[in-house]
């Protein structure tokens, strides 16, 4: 190959330079073939290789337009000959199979070798007047160019920059001004590194530049945000810049979050345009001039008609975070339609969650959807202590359920045996009273009593089992529910819109509603069945449990079913059953189905009302009117009003909710480096001369024990003679001994509440 390109010539001798390398070190001779090898290997995927050419044999004397012979003080380094160049020209077909990506046609011969059309002619890089120009890359030899036209004749171009005349132009030529700043161009953007640095790139441009990417997807993390700019902005940015462009967005797109507050009293008086009978109150601080928001109370009336035409009177209450500039928390009173979805009767924004602001809520939700004497509403929520207090003063004597996770969250830290915990859901979900009272009597029995220590039969005791055992629910509510993950998927569900400003929050959540009624009723009118496909799911789950009961037909509508080793006692038209399911829930038990395939019944017709397409399009037939935006809200007299003042502490603010029990991620070291699962904040009387070890401190917060400390607890290890020794240990005064008493005294009444 490198005799065939005309590497031996005696004339000539042929160089290549390195990509990316300057003349002076770049520059290599060819000698073998494998300089053609590292051709291929350093141009491989590129369009153009530049080759080099020098005369060997010196200077030339050129002809002038009369022959007289003219020396050229000035050598070139670069020439070709017409016989030469058709001499390389013949050999490129033969080239082409060796070389592949490599050069496959000359243009401008002794400055660079052409390859862009690498599959075309092989005459490539031979223009249509078979011109061959003289290069300027190399030194010795004189300046000349010979042209060959169509006619077969020979024309001579003399000189760098010289005409017949022997004048000077920098155009004609075997090179120009023009090639010399072309090639200086080339070798200094051969050398540049690329920078991604541009300092005039602030965090508004970053910031304009991925805002459609953030608009797409509020959730878009750093680290993607960082490879996109740098791709395709062609900046490295860290991840503090990264973060301060995305705050910039957020905050263009939240808008002015102060603003948004001294718009408040507009926004009451647009939604009550739009949603007459809408019930939207604003709790202010009068004291301050100007007004400073307290709290705020939103119920629309498309919601509130709606969960009285259908759904069932129970109403879960919960609070969660706010995770905007001002904070706050949002109290939220949830209900459940016929197919146990998500349904929301009202809200509020509070400062924060206590009894005051439990009161101020229930007050407003119970005047907007009646009383209980007049509806008989059954609550569930978590065990809060102020949420408690305010529930059994605005509605004594209405059904209030405890959320088992939360109990169980608690129980489990106090006590470790795994039969105890089985237990615990068993006696919690059981129908049957008998039932109940069988396990309690189990637990006993596990969990015998030990010194002071308070047993699990006796911790379950102290809280009255109408607030969470099924088998003393009353039936009116047909909802079986003992865990409020009704209104734990709410606050997931309205996630983005609580780190929303105020109003946004609210809108959105509006918008969320909006929808979601739409979408509920235009699917129920196509749905053709009578009962809500999750109710049919659980029949169909009882269905199965059906193929172990056998019963036996007493006359009319009385059956008596045998189910394993038990016997229970249905009546279909009163929708009873012994076991306790029919009744408590308003749908089949397995003992109710075996009875009504043996009288050829249909199962339809003994589920409750609230289950069926009928009651649901009730619900789901009213409306939430559309709310304009910003620039249309109504002008309201009311003036303006001032978001609270909230003191930020050090740090990144927390997102993630805190939790309790064994389900706490961070645990705090006691002393003695013992693990204490902090259940309540530890409260220890002031008085600086009661000793910490004459404080009970299972009183004041929950302590769990370890596996090795419940095995103990169960068979106690016999004590050594060091532990039977006992302890000097100072005795407090008695003033502080009675201090230290009251307070024990008042912790155990709490917790047993």
């Amino acid at each position: 190959m490198y005799e065939k390109i005309g590497g031996k010539s005696a004339i000539i001798d042929m160089y290549y330079r390195l990509p990316g390398l300057s003349m002076d070190k770049g520059l290599r001779k060819f000698e073998g073939d494998s300089d053609c090898l590292e051709i291929y290997r350093q141009y491989k995927g590129k369009s153009v290789v530049p080759i080099y050419i020098e005369d060997v044999r010196g200077p030339l004397a050129a002809l002038d337009a009369e022959n007289n012979p003219i020396n050229l003080e000035q050598p070139i380094s670069a020439i070709c000959y017409p016989s030469d160049y058709n001499e390389m020209m013949n050999v490129l077909d033969e080239a082409e199979s060796n070389f592949g990506d490599l050069a496959q046609g000359v243009n401008d011969l002794g400055t660079e070798i052409n390859a862009s059309d690498l599959d075309e002619d092989v005459n490539t890089g031979v223009n249509d007047e078979n011109e061959i120009n003289i290069g300027d890359l190399g030194e010795g030899g004189s300046a000349e160019s010979v042209t060959e036209n169509n006619n077969g004749e020979t024309e001579n171009n003399f000189g760098p920059g010289l005409n017949d005349d022997g004048e000077n132009e920098n155009n004609v030529g075997g090179f120009s001004e023009d090639v010399h700043e072309e090639n200086s161009v080339n070798e200094e953007h051969d050398n540049t590194v690329h920078e991604y640095e541009n300092k005039q790139a602030n965090n508004k441009y970053r910031g304009r530049r991925i805002e459609h990417i953030i608009r797409d997807n509020l959730n878009e993390t750093l680290d993607s945000l960082q490879k996109k700019i740098r791709r395709d902005l062609e900046i490295e940015c860290s991840m503090h810049k990264i973060y301060r462009a995305k705050r910039y967005v957020l905050e263009l797109m939240k808008g002015d979050t102060k603003q948004q507050y001294n718009l408040l009293y507009n926004y009451c008086e647009t939604v009550v345009k739009h949603n007459p009978t809408s019930t939207l109150i604003l709790k202010v601080d009068r004291s301050l001039n100007p007004l400073v928001l307290e709290r705020m109370y939103f119920c629309l009336p498309g919601i509130r008609v709606g969960f009285l035409d259908g759904c069932r009177p129970i109403i879960g209450l919960d609070g969660c975070f706010l995770k905007g500039l001002y904070k706050g928390q949002l109290l939220c009173a949830t209900g459940r339609d016929g197919n146990d979805s998500i349904y929301l009767i009202a809200m509020a924004y509070v400062e924060i969650e206590k009894f005051e602001t439990w009161e101020w809520f229930l007050a407003l939700l119970l005047r907007d959807i009646g009383s209980h004497e007049e509806k008989g509403w059954a609550f569930i929520s978590d065990r809060q202590h102020d949420l408690l207090e305010a529930v059994s003063k605005l509605a004594p004597q209405a059904e209030h359920r405890f959320c088992l996770r939360h109990m169980y969250n608690i129980f489990k830290g106090r006590y470790k045996e795994q039969q105890l915990k089985n237990l615990f859901w068993k006696v919690a979900s059981t129908y049957n009273v008998k039932q109940h009272l069988k396990v309690m009597r189990e637990i006993q029995r596990i969990s015998p009593k030990r010194g002071s220590e308070v047993t699990a039969y006796e911790w379950l005791c102290n809280i009255p089992s109408t607030h969470w055992a099924r088998c003393f629910f009353p039936i009116r509510s047909k909802s079986d529910v003992i865990v409020n993950n009704i209104s734990e998927s709410f606050n997931n569900y309205i996630l983005e819109a609580r780190e929303l400003p105020i109003i946004e929050m609210f809108e959105a959540i509006r918008r969320k509603c909006m929808i979601r009624i739409q979408v509920k009723r235009a699917g129920m009118e196509k749905y053709n069945k009578v009962v809500f496909p999750n109710i049919l799911t659980k029949i169909e789950k009882q269905r199965e449990f059906a193929r172990n009961c056998h019963p036996t037909w007493a006359g009319d509508d009385k059956f008596e079913v045998m189910h394993y080793m038990e016997n229970h006692v249905v009546y279909l038209n009163d929708r009873h059953c012994s076991c306790g399911f029919f009744q408590l829930c308003g749908y089949l038990c397995c003992h109710a189905i075996v009875g009504i395939n043996n009288l050829r019944l249909e199962t339809d017709d003994y589920v409750d009302d609230c289950f069926k397409k009928e009651r649901y399009l009730r619900i789901y037939n009213h409306m939430v009117n559309p709310v304009p935006g910003m620039h249309e809200y109504e002008e309201s007299t009311l003036g303006i009003v001032n978001p609270p003042n909230v003191k930020t502490r050090l740090g990144r603010p927390k997102k993630k909710r805190m939790r309790y029990g064994n389900d706490r991620e961070s645990k705090t070291k006691g002393a003695g480096g013992m693990e204490l699962l902090l259940l309540h904040k530890l409260k220890i009387p002031s008085q600086t001369d009661v000793p910490i070890e004459s404080v009970n401190l299972s009183d004041y917060f929950e302590v769990p024990q370890t596996a090795t400390q419940a095995s103990s607890s169960i068979h106690p290890r016999p004590r050594s003679r060091k532990q039977q020794t006992p302890q000097p240990r100072r005795i407090p005064n008695q003033a502080s001994a009675t201090a230290v008493t009251q307070r024990t005294e008042s912790m155990t009444s709490l917790e047993r509440i």
